[in-house]
This record gives C-alpha cells, sequence and structure tokens, in this order.
C-alpha cells in the first residue's frame, strides 16, 4: 500500500497536487484523493488507504479547517498513531497540531529538502505497514504508556471502601432520626458567606469564623418591616446617614472578634456601598432585644436577595453603626 496519505480541502487542489508530484519525484509513495467517484464506495476508499498509510501529511488552510473531511481524517489519524506532518498553506495553526512542529509554505512554495528527507527517514523507521480494513471495521485504540489498568484487587478495595461508607452514612442518618437533638438545642444552619471582596479597606482584626442562625422560613410581610432605632452602647445617633441596597455579606462572629475598627458581632455590606461595612452589637445591653430584631430583618432580606435601607452612625469614612433597618418589599 502507499507509504504517504494527503489530507487536504478539495479548493486547495492545485497544492496538492504540486506536493504529491513533489514527493513521488523523491521516490515516495503517495495516496491522494482525487474526488473523482462520489459513489458509496469512496468513504471506504479513503478509510482503507488512511489505516494502511505509514505516515499522513495534513495541509493546514482556512477552507481545511472547515472541511469535515479533513477533519475526521485528522482524528482517525491522531486515533491510530500515525507519524503526521503539518504543513501551513494559510490561516492559523490548528489547535489540534499546536504541539507538532509545523512547515510554513504560506508563500505557496514546496516544502524544504529537509522535509522530504525527514518524511523518508520516517518511513524507513515505521513498522510494517497495515493491510487496508474493510469499511465496516473500526481501528481499535491502543491505551498509552502511561495509562494504569486497576487489578481485581484495587476494584475490590474500592468497592469495600464506598460500601463501608455508605453503610455510616445510613446508620446514622438512622441514629439521628431516632434520638435527635438536645432538648432545647437549635440545629445550625450552613455558614453563609457571599461574595465578600478580597481586598477591603475592612479587614478584621483576628481570624473569626463566619456563621448564621437558621434562615427565617416565614413569608415576607407585604408591607415594609420597620425596626425602630436602638442604639449599641457607642452613643447616641448623631449625624445619623441612611444607605440602601442589596446585601452582599451578612458576617455574625464571637464578641470581641471585632471587624476592623468596628466592634460588633453583626456586620454586613450593601452593592450600593462596595467599600463600607455596617454593624451593630448583640451583646447584652440596653438595645440587646431590638438589634437581635435588626439581625432578624437583615438575615430575612440576605435569603431572599431582597434589598434593605438602613440609618447608620458614621464612624468613620467607611463604616458605621446600623441604629434602623427597613425591609424593602
Amino acid at each position: 500500500m502507499t507509504d504517504v496519505f494527503i489530507s487536504y480541502s478539495h479548493r486547495d487542489f492545485k497544492y496538492a497536487h504540486r506536493l504529491a508530484d513533489e514527493l513521488k519525484s523523491h521516490h515516495i509513495d503517495v495516496w491522494i484523493d482525487d474526488r473523482i467517484d462520489y459513489g458509496d464506495q469512496w468513504p471506504r476508499t479513503i478509510q482503507e488507504n488512511l489505516a494502511a498509510c505509514q505516515t499522513f501529511i495534513v495541509i493546514m488552510s482556512t477552507n481545511a479547517f472547515n472541511s469535515m473531511w479533513v477533519q475526521n481524517e485528522v482524528s482517525y489519524a491522531q486515533a491510530t498513531h500515525k507519524t503526521i506532518f503539518p504543513l501551513l498553506l494559510d490561516g492559523e495553526v490548528w489547535l489540534s497540531m499546536a504541539a507538532m512542529q509545523h512547515v510554513d509554505v504560506r508563500a505557496g512554495q514546496m516544502p524544504p529538502s529537509r522535509f522530504f528527507e525527514k518524511v523518508q527517514k520516517s518511513l524507513n523507521q515505521s513498522a510494517p505497514r497495515m493491510p487496508p480494513r474493510k469499511a465496516d471495521e473500526t481501528p481499535a485504540v491502543q491505551p498509552h504508556a502511561t495509562e494504569r489498568v486497576p487489578d481485581t484487587r484495587q476494584r475490590r478495595t474500592g468497592l469495600f471502601l464506598a460500601g463501608s461508607l455508605l453503610v455510616f452514612a445510613v446508620v446514622a442518618g438512622i441514629l439521628y432520626s431516632v434520638l435527635g437533638p438536645e432538648d432545647g438545642a437549635t440545629p445550625l444552619a450552613p455558614t453563609q458567606v457571599t461574595f465578600e471582596p478580597t481586598e477591603s479597606p475592612l479587614e478584621p482584626d483576628t481570624p473569626g469564623g463566619s456563621s448564621t442562625e437558621p434562615p427565617i422560613t416565614e413569608e415576607s410581610p407585604t408591607e415594609p418591616s420597620i425596626t425602630e432605632p436602638s442604639l449599641t452602647d457607642e452613643g447616641p445617633t448623631e449625624n445619623i446617614l441612611s444607605a440602601e441596597g442589596k446585601l452582599t455579606l451578612l458576617r455574625i462572629h464571637d464578641v470581641g472578634t471585632g471587624y476592623g475598627p468596628l466592634d460588633v458581632e453583626v456586620v454586613i455590606k450593601l452593592d450600593s456601598e462596595p467599600n463600607k461595612a455596617f454593624g451593630f452589637q448583640l451583646r447584652n445591653n440596653v438595645s440587646g432585644n431590638t438589634n437581635g430584631e435588626m439581625l432578624e430583618l437583615l438575615r430575612d432580606a440576605f435569603n431572599r436577595g431582597g434589598r434593605v435601607s438602613i440609618d447608620y452612625s458614621s464612624t468613620g469614612k467607611n463604616n458605621g453603626i446600623i441604629v434602623r433597618v427597613i425591609n424593602l418589599p
């Protein structure tokens, strides 16, 4: 059978046949698709010669890139581990050929003499040629040398571990459903952390756990919910400012953890004020009950993605103490 299979777009017919003639002048046997017979046997003829060749030359061009025939021939050559020589006639190098050394022939010239020497060398080093395959046969793709097929013991070990984990999960679920949580205990919801900028003018002084209480499941009231002003230990409400937006952060942490200059346990951020942080205390003080209600309103807005309006007392350029929360519909 043939030494070299040339894959090309029919629109690059002239260059492909010039290349075939040049290969033949170097005593290299060539098969090129002349597209003469478009009958039912033509795809079989292409596959037989592609399977039997030792070396595969593809002429890369814009026309060839858009050709289904050429792309299928390239895929077949790669799957059967043919020696591939790409030529760039026009356009850009294809992604499928990017890892291979190509020859630039964009001026329409023939490849240099060393190209034909490399083709001849690859033919001399190749294994004996394969007989042509039947049309209904598909070449078996051998696994790469780096692939490892797990033995039976490895598969059994994996199945045993997976089964053990499944049994453990089922038993734990049964025990939890029977015993339940301790009296008076409330299961905690997963921590909710969203969209906190990596670079913020207010970073916590010390790392603190960010967790929230269980989300409220009741329907939001049709009228805006308002929690009347309640100051923390920060002092009287002077220079009260307002802000409105959607919550991008709701953080609750232990007493004393702090968030930058804010000595608070609840911290929020709004999409309308991305560089500012607002908060209030939850520790035992005269405003404890009201502050807890403000937390409930903020948590409800956070869970449903709603907007809120807050009044706050400014404690710095980028932060303030919240004194009122309005949960907008």
